[in-house]
């Protein structure tokens, strides 16, 4: 049953596309057929003539007009650094301090320059703790960097490793150095 309805199958289509190749072969000779008259024939547009101009003695061009110098700019006022006042400390200022009532203590007093300096000198051991390896990092373009070669999904919470079957299809969420990396993190290694 299924082969005499596959073989009408086919026969019918040969059969229309016998009739569309004939279809369009007549079309093709009518339209060749059709007299030229009906179609109007292209014909280029008559050149413009030019107007005749007269001939006109050229005058001396005038010299050009000189430039005006541009008025010199004054050049914008240095702002003044601001330099912190010195603050002296007295020992028998300190002791009265706590006998004075407290309408009459001083305002706040600025931090000294001393104690800023000192937190510059705190900053190069926080470059030393960035410079450690990251335990994970965000693959970038979906592909992870030589130092961080394990792959994970957050999704699944699988890590795949270099060389296992899914490794090179797997678009990563995460990145990470090592396997142990990856298992402090609660992932699973793949089966694949």
């Amino acid at each position: 049953m299924l082969r005499r309805s596959f073989r009408l199958g086919l026969r019918l289509g040969v059969l229309g596309g016998v009739v569309a190749a004939v279809v369009k072969t007549l079309q093709s000779r009518r339209s060749a057929t059709t007299p030229a008259a009906e179609e109007p024939a292209w014909s280029p547009a008559p050149p413009t003539p030019e107007p005749a101009s007269p001939v006109v003695e050229e005058a001396p061009a005038p010299a050009p007009a000189p430039e005006p110098e541009p008025e010199p700019v004054a050049p914008a006022p240095e702002p003044e650094p601001v330099v912190p006042e010195p603050v002296a400390e007295e020992p028998a200022a300190v002791a009265d301090a706590a006998a004075v009532p407290a309408q009459h203590k001083p305002a706040r007093v600025r931090k000294s320059p001393v104690k800023k300096q000192g937190a510059a000198k705190k900053a190069p051991a926080k470059k030393k703790a960035a410079t450690a390896p990251a335990a994970w990092v965000d693959p970038e373009g979906g592909i992870c960097p030589t130092t961080h070669p394990v792959k994970a999904k957050l999704a699944s919470r699988l890590y795949h490793l270099p060389g296992m079957l899914a490794y090179t299809r797997t678009r990563p969420d995460r990145c990470y150095a090592s396997e142990e990396a990856a298992q402090a993190d609660g992932l699973t290694k793949s089966k694949r």
